[in-house]
């Protein structure tokens, strides 16, 4: 036979063998991707079940170490009634339980990455537009970067569940002869609140964007450090005298600019010094009722069967407070106009004035607490370390 005729047959050979070799194989093949698939199929829900396990049994014992909640020397203390709190019996551990074995992890990874986010992009933007400070007032830099803040603080509430009723209140001026209710004007230098909890910074951040007065400590965290100094913040060290009288001088002369033209961000004050139960109001500092400006009223009060409030926990277990639930339903409540004192009242008849307006019209009670009796009545609650009988002996004295 002719060469090229016995390499075509070679070659038609070779083909066929190849095939019936790799079709012999295929089922094998097959079997192999099966297996590995029921392998990793099988490690995830094992890895899923010691999951749910776990945080079972965590949140169980969680629930379980936070039971002095339960007792009438927390939930009913008249002596300390702006930091008791009456909502451990309406926990759901069902409810949390679901929530942390399926949203717990979800949530946690989101909050950290549009914090991160948040961060990243604002850092950015002080680069792109070759920013040297965070006072800068070009509107550019401060569109793109509050817009950022904005965006990302507001998914973080609806990650705490944090769903918001606006409700905003007139007041009668006949009530209150001693003040003046301008409803001509919305906003002012500065801008007050009650504080319950560690997400009235985030909310306030998502809605309003302004600076706040905080804790200097609060400049050392990671993440938050440069949010809180882009929001143009006045950072106070409570201990010092000297520095919290600095800190007024800081907040006059931010009031003095913006009365002055300039595009810088208002300032947000709570001014009870403290968080308290989100029931009561305590005594107002002078702080914020000491400048020229008058002052724009903003409440909060969550409403959902897990208080959010700072007082008788640590800070971790008020945000898993937050974590482990799937609703907060919480009302944000403005009042109509700003607050202008223009009869000469001292700083602390100014406060009280105001005091009187988030008692009688906004539905908070009046408490003569202060931010002493706190620490009181916290450091009373760890020296107890769970002994009821001992807890209860300690405020009894």
């Amino acid at each position: 036979k002719p060469p090229f005729k016995i390499s075509i047959n070679m070659k038609f050979e070779i083909s066929k063998q190849f095939l019936i070799k790799s079709t012999s194989q295929e089922p094998l093949v097959n079997n192999i991707m099966d297996r590995t698939l029921e392998i990793v199929l099988l490690s995830l829900g094992a890895i899923w079940l010691l999951w749910a396990l776990f945080i079972t049994i965590f949140i169980l014992r969680w629930i379980r170490k936070l039971s002095y909640l339960a007792k009438d020397c927390i939930r009913f203390n008249k002596q300390y009634e702006a930091f008791t709190r009456n909502d451990y019996n309406n926990w759901s551990p069902f409810c949390m339980v679901l929530s942390g074995i399926f949203i717990f992890p979800v949530k946690v990874v989101l909050i950290v990455f549009f914090c991160v986010t948040a961060l990243v992009l604002v850092k950015f933007f002080k680069f792109l537009f070759c920013v040297r400070s965070y006072d800068d007032e070009r509107p550019v830099f401060r569109f793109f970067c509050t817009f950022v803040c904005k965006t990302c603080t507001r998914i973080i509430c609806l990650l705490c569940g944090i769903i918001t009723t606006y409700k905003k209140v007139t007041l009668n001026p006949s009530k209150y002869p001693k003040i003046k209710i301008n409803t001509e004007i919305q906003t002012s230098p500065i801008m007050i609140s009650n504080h319950t909890s560690w997400t009235d910074i985030f909310f306030y951040m998502s809605r309003l964007s302004p600076g706040f007065v905080s804790k200097a400590a609060v400049k050392k965290v990671p993440l938050v450090s440069t949010l809180a100094q882009f929001l143009q913040s006045i950072f106070v060290e409570r201990e010092n005298s000297s520095n919290r009288e600095a800190a007024l001088e800081k907040i006059e002369e931010r009031v003095d600019a913006i009365l002055s033209g300039r595009k810088l961000n208002s300032i947000m004050v709570f001014p009870e010094g403290t968080t308290t139960n989100g029931k009561c109001v305590i005594g107002f500092k002078k702080g914020a009722f000491s400048t020229k400006s008058g002052v724009k009223i903003h409440a909060l009060r969550y409403n959902g069967r897990v208080n959010l409030a700072l007082s008788t926990v640590k800070d971790i277990d008020a945000f898993l407070c937050a974590l482990f639930q799937l609703y907060q339903p919480t009302d944000w409540i403005e009042v109509n106009g700003v607050i202008e004192n223009v009869h000469g009242l001292d700083p602390e008849e100014f406060a009280e004035e105001v005091r009187r307006i988030f008692v009688e019209d906004l539905g908070f009670d009046s408490s003569r607490n202060t931010f002493r009796d706190k620490t009181k009545f916290e450091k009373m609650i760890q020296q107890s370390k769970g002994d009821f009988n001992e807890l209860q002996q300690l405020l009894l004295n």
